[in-house]
């Protein structure tokens, strides 16, 4: 059985930026492609795309744009989610921290069959979110991002086996939130993050 593989490249298409709160996203159809805005956009506001996934971790897209062309050979996001990082050393690092017990938690659930509420408890103490999450909670959702959209989904799934339904829900409507910020599109994709969080809460 044979498969057929083809590629293309667009010229001005492959002039899009990159950024880690795309406005833009792309999609293509035999040899059309198709840009669509996913957000309001501003006047003078630059269309970007994103070239790696925003459920990779912060340090996962700054390797992987650092050897874009080869090893050694590449860019540096200059996106407002980026500088934010790169001039706040202490958001950084409670990033990463977040992305950690968030990697720790999904290993018990997904290895060991830990409920997800207390593989939360687990990875971090529900004393040690409450300090991330009030760190961050005056950035603009989009400069939130994933870590935090991860840290409401442990915060949620502790709630819910502590059950508090209502605090659970809050968190995970607050995830989703976040995750629209960050991707964009429409309102179709904010319950689709709410479905996923919620199920995957729940596991």
């Amino acid at each position: 059985q044979h498969e057929t593989r083809a590629s293309g490249l667009w010229i001005n298409e492959s002039m899009l930026n990159h950024s880690c709160t795309p406005n833009c996203s792309w999609s293509h159809t035999a040899d059309q492609i198709f840009i669509r805005t996913k957000k309001p956009i501003q006047k003078d506001e630059e269309l970007c795309i994103v070239y790696s996934s925003c459920e990779n971790s912060h340090e996962e897209r700054m390797e992987t744009f650092q050897n874009w062309t080869k090893k050694g050979v590449g860019f540096k996001c200059l996106c407002d989610y980026c500088h934010l990082l790169r001039t706040r050393d202490d958001l950084r690092k409670l990033a990463n921290e977040v992305d950690n017990a968030y990697t720790e938690a999904a290993r018990a659930v997904s290895m060991h069959g830990t409920k997800m509420g207390t593989a939360a408890d687990m990875a971090m103490p529900s004393s040690r979110r409450k300090v991330i999450l009030n760190a961050f909670c005056d950035l603009p959702l989009r400069l939130q991002h994933t870590p935090l959209a991860r840290l409401h989904v442990l915060e949620g799934s502790s709630l819910a086996m502590h059950n508090d339904p209502a605090g659970a829900l809050k968190s995970y409507q607050q995830a989703a939130k976040i995750g629209y910020e960050v991707r964009g599109a429409g309102i179709w994709e904010y319950f689709l993050d709410m479905w996923r969080i919620v199920g995957s809460a729940m596991a």
